[in-house]
Order: C-alpha cells, then sequence, then structure tokens
C-alpha cells in the first residue's frame, strides 16, 4: 500500500473547528475527534467548549477566542505520513452506500423485544450453553460448549444480553447478511455483510480500579518492595453491554458501541449494522489492493527474471561467440602451420619426415581433421560449396573479404 502525508496548519484547523463540529470535521481527515483534539491542542488551536454548537443552532452569537501568536520553536503545521487508505470506486461503492444509508430509515429500524419469544436458533443454543457455563476471572459466564455466539456478561446481564443479540442477528438476516457462531470457545461471532467476514462480540464492560492492597500483601510489600513495583488493577462487571467488531485491521472508524450515561445498547443497533456495512466495505477495498499490490509484485518479479534470463542468454552467447572465434582462429593457424611444413618437406632432400614417432603425411592427416573439427565455419563451408576461380572460399555472411 501507498503512503500519503496528511498536514494540520494550524490557521486552517482554527477555521475549520469553529466552523463545524469537530466530530464532523474529523471524518474529513480520516481520524476520531479525539485524535483531531489532541492534535489541536499540540497546535495550541482553541477549540469550542461543550453546548457552543447548541448555542449557534439556537441564534446566538458567540465570539471565538483568537488564535494566539505561536512562541519561539512551535510549528506552524503538523504533519504526518500514514498509510493510505484504499477505497472502492464505481457500483461496488455505490452497493455499500446504499447499505449504510438504509439504516437511517424509519422502516428500517431494529427494535429489541421485552421478552425472547421465537429466539434466533443460535441465540437458544447460546443460552443453554451460557446458564450451565462456567464463569471467568471477572464473573461473566463462558459457554459450556465451544461453537456459540460470542457473549461474555454476568448472569444479571444475560437475559438483556440474549434479546439485544436476538433483535441484531434477525435484523442481520432480514438484510440478508448471515451469521454464524466461532468455532472455537472464544473466537468472535461471524457476519458475512456484503460478501465479506466479520467477527464481532457482546461483552459486559469492565470498571477498572486500582487494587487496594490487603494485609498480606502489604507485608510482602514492605519486605519484597521489588514484587509491587508497578501498580495493579481490579477490573469487576459494569453492568453496561457493549457491541464490537473485531478482527478487521483495514479500518480506523468506530468498533465499539456501548450503553451511555444517555443512551443503551438497545438503541444503536441500526448504526451499528451500518458501521459493519463500512467495515466490510474498508475489508474489501483492503483486500482489492492487496491483490493489486500481489499482481504488479508478481509482474515485477517476472520482469526481473526475464531480465536476468536475457542477461544470462546473452552471456552464454557473448560465451560460445568467443569460444568459436578462438577455434576458428586456432583451425585457420593450425592449416597455416600445415601448409608450411608441407612446403619445407617438398623443399627438403629428406624423403621421409616424422613428427615424433608418426609420418608426416599421416600427421597432416590427423591434424588437418581436428581443424576441420574445431572449425565453426566448416560445416557452413562445406553447405555452401561454391569457390571462387582462384580456389579461395566464398565470405561467409557477415565477413569481410579479407577472412
Amino acid at each position: 500500500m501507498s503512503w500519503e502525508t496528511i498536514r494540520y496548519n494550524r490557521n486552517t484547523l482554527y477555521e475549520q473547528v469553529w466552523s463545524q463540529p469537530i466530530l464532523i470535521l474529523a471524518k474529513s481527515y480520516g481520524v476520531s475527534n479525539v485524535g483531531l483534539a489532541k492534535i489541536c491542542r499540540r497546535l495550541r488551536v482553541p477549540l469550542p467548549w461543550r453546548g457552543y454548537w447548541a448555542k449557534v443552532s439556537n441564534g446566538e452569537s458567540i465570539k471565538r477566542p483568537a488564535l494566539s501568536t505561536l512562541r519561539p520553536g512551535e510549528q506552524e503545521e503538523y504533519v504526518v505520513e500514514r498509510w493510505a487508505k484504499a477505497k472502492l470506486d464505481g457500483e461496488r461503492k455505490a452497493a455499500f452506500d446504499r447499505a449504510a444509508a438504509s439504516e437511517k430509515e424509519p422502516e428500517q429500524m431494529v427494535a429489541v423485544p421485552t421478552d425472547l419469544d421465537d429466539a434466533h436458533k443460535l441465540v437458544v443454543q447460546a443460552e443453554k450453553s451460557l446458564r450451565h457455563g462456567r464463569r471467568d476471572d471477572h464473573g461473566r459466564l463462558m459457554p459450556r460448549s465451544p461453537g456459540r455466539l460470542h457473549i461474555r456478561v454476568t448472569p444479571e446481564c444475560l437475559d438483556r444480553a440474549l434479546r439485544i443479540m436476538d433483535a441484531l442477528l434477525k435484523a442481520l438476516e432480514v438484510r440478508g447478511y448471515a451469521s454464524s457462531a466461532g468455532a472455537e470457545e472464544n473466537g468472535s461471532t461471524t457476519v458475512v455483510v456484503l460478501g465479506e467476514s466479520l467477527g464481532i462480540t457482546m461483552e459486559e464492560v469492565l470498571d477498572c480500579t486500582e487494587h487496594v492492597l490487603t494485609r498480606k500483601e502489604q507485608a510482602e510489600k514492605e519486605k519484597y518492595s521489588w514484587m509491587y513495583s508497578k501498580p495493579t488493577y481490579d477490573y469487576t462487571a459494569s453492568g453496561k453491554l457493549a457491541l464490537r467488531i473485531v478482527g478487521s485491521p483495514a479500518t480506523t472508524g468506530r468498533r465499539t458501541w456501548a450503553d451511555g450515561s444517555k443512551q443503551k445498547l438497545e438503541f444503536c443497533l441500526n448504526q451499528f449494522i451500518a458501521a459493519l456495512v463500512r467495515v466490510a466495505e474498508d475489508q474489501l477495498a483492503h483486500t482489492l489492493e492487496l491483490e493489486r499490490e500481489r499482481r504488479e509484485w508478481q509482474e515485477q518479479e517476472r520482469q526481473k527474471l526475464e531480465q536476468q534470463r536475457r542477461k544470462e542468454e546473452q552471456r552464454q552467447r557473448v560465451e560460445s561467440l568467443t569460444q568459436q572465434v578462438d577455434n576458428w582462429d586456432r583451425s585457420r593457424k593450425i592449416r597455416e602451420f600445415i601448409a608450411e611444413m608441407r612446403e619445407l618437406e617438398l623443399s627438403s632432400s629428406k624423403k621421409t619426415w616424422k613428427i615424433g614417432e608418426v609420418p608426416l603425411a599421416e600427421w597432416v592427416e590427423w591434424a588437418l581433421r581436428y581443424a576441420d573439427k574445431i572449425d565453426p565455419v566448416g560445416p557452413i563451408r562445406k553447405a555452401c560449396p561454391a569457390v571462387s576461380g582462384d580456389g579461395a572460399t566464398l565470405p561467409l555472411v557477415g565477413s569481410t573479404a579479407s577472412e
């Protein structure tokens, strides 16, 4: 995937955060509102206070604070390098947009029943397994058997959790999104949204408090201080439920919906389904981008191998040519040598010459055969028997007359 550079300009941010809520502005930068607020504080950009936009919507005119002057050493911009998020286009993008937008339509609103009647088969299986299951370290129920929905809540929250999960699974089925339970004990529930498999979980949120040492632990701390060099924490079930999207690294959007001080999880199911659609969209775009990069890499490797093959072919040809030229030159020298030996023999009064113990005539015959054997031009010369008037062999194609 490619990198992209995001520049947060101080003056630009100042105008933007006072023109629209930071929750909306953050989406245009592809970050969370919390992350964008941190960047504003880093650049010393003042942010609207709580209730500001409510007053503006009521027609009140509120003077915003001025942008302070930078101190020596402070930066005008904050630059971030990050992976460029893959995006879909065309009909694929439109399909995901329609699916997400439909969750805002009144007829699509998901209602959680007050009683668990005619429950989804996966919910029925989960209920039986959870009511007879053990508890984890935080008091939350664990299913007795694997292959059940991922629901981790205390007995006090079980009925409510089952009703919410039942309403969610039925709503997903109506939209054509199949669901199944994870095969492993701690596996997430799987939902297939527009062809993409996503994992979801329902858990009871844990409250975190600093651990208060017992008398025994206090005594151990006084004796072995190194054992308590870092604070420890206790986690207790809070009674608040949360739905989470898990297992997809391709998106940076919101993944968790939980009970809040003003709104319960029951009223967030359409938002959760819309988020599933967006995560599925990001996941598909990520998969297609990886596939594109894989094809590019394969093409680069093919070109590299082809270049290496051509280079090796060129090396072998040069090596073969050099060897042929050497053999051709040797064969010519051998024939010249033989010709001079014959000339000396004819001009000599000695009737029988020998090369070692071999008579010259026999040796000359062998030497000529060897010269013909190593001469790379020999086969071509035999295939083209035409000769000039003085008996010289006609030159080869690409050669010169002097050869």
